[in-house]
């Protein structure tokens, strides 16, 4: 994994991070992992925000000890703190024009697009890049990353743009 994110695979010994101010733990219900992710990062997702930081309740929730346990069921977690960490200093991603305008999506999101390479294979036939993309767009409402859900949803568009409905139902 890139940049701060990690799988945490044990507990740290002492308890240094019992209450840390530089990360948060998020455990996956479905596969109980643990993701650790700066603080200054998880606040570019409105859910993170409000369940910890800025929960006056979760004086130990989001620790390494007492991790905020996450009912999502997609593998996308490694992406999401990708996304989050990679805008922590600057502005999140511009919400694509709508319509879209007809030139590839590389163009339109310019240097963030290599965020998104890798989410879906090229070779990949239509509807297994929409389920692929689809896992995404969840991933983005449930963290309520506004900007990521938009942005995603315009990818979708632009695989969609210029098909013709024989392309699109296969």
């Amino acid at each position: 994994m890139s940049l701060n994110s990690e799988v945490i695979t044990g507990l740290p010994e002492g308890d240094e991070e019992t209450k840390s101010e530089t990360f948060i733990y998020i455990k996956q219900k479905i596969n109980n992992t643990v993701w650790k992710i700066s603080r200054k990062a998880a606040s570019g997702s409105k859910f993170l925000k409000a369940s910890i930081l800025e929960n006056p309740n979760a004086s130990t929730y989001g620790t390494v000890v007492n991790p905020l346990i996450i009912d999502m069921e997609y593998d996308t977690m490694p992406f999401i703190i990708r996304y989050l960490e990679h805008f922590v200093d600057k502005p999140d991603i511009p919400i694509p024009e709508k319509p879209l305008k007809n030139v590839d999506i590389s163009v339109i999101l310019g240097n963030n697009y290599k965020l998104f390479i890798g989410i879906y294979n090229d070779d990949d036939a239509l509807g297994v890049k929409f389920e692929k993309l689809n896992t995404y767009i969840m991933s983005a409402v449930y963290f309520n990353i506004k900007n990521l859900h938009e942005v995603i949803c315009a990818i979708v568009a632009s695989l969609v743009k210029n098909k013709t409905i024989e392309e699109l139902s296969v």
